[in-house]
């Protein structure tokens, strides 16, 4: 069972591993919510060049979770997003896995806004949670 929660961002320093569709979406709502992100990538695509975030052009390396209070695994290797959880939990912080969320410390919600209410909805896939978020 999971604990849901939602953190509050302004200027906190967040790792995005990852340059491809699913980080991009990552990074463009985190920007949103106001982070600071650094992402980790050897290519990263056009919209994440485009955002005001900090981009490392490179493989990842377990000294780039140092500093940051999440971190988010976006790439499409399990092996890498593996290790970067793995030093995440060394580290005591938060990673969210976009891969395989039944072994993520922490899991990304279908999120939502009308007028001025933020809503989630987390289920174990996330395809039906995107569903019923859609719904409400």
């Amino acid at each position: 069972m999971t604990y849901p929660l939602h953190l509050e961002l302004s200027g906190r320093r967040v790792l995005v591993v990852g340059g491809g569709a699913v980080a991009t979406r990552r990074v463009v709502d985190l920007v949103e919510a106001g982070a600071d992100v650094f992402v980790v990538a050897p290519q990263v695509s056009e919209a994440i060049r485009a955002l005001p975030v900090e981009v490392a052009i490179r493989q990842y390396q377990s000294s780039d979770i140092d500093g940051v209070w999440l971190v988010h695994a976006a790439t499409d290797v399990a092996a890498i997003n593996e290790q970067v959880a793995a030093d995440a939990q060394s580290s005591r912080i938060w990673c969210v896995r976009a891969d395989d969320a039944n072994v993520s410390a922490a899991r990304r919600p279908a999120v939502g806004d009308v007028d001025d209410v933020t809503f989630s909805v987390a289920s174990g896939d996330p395809r039906r949670s995107v569903l019923l978020r859609d719904a409400v």
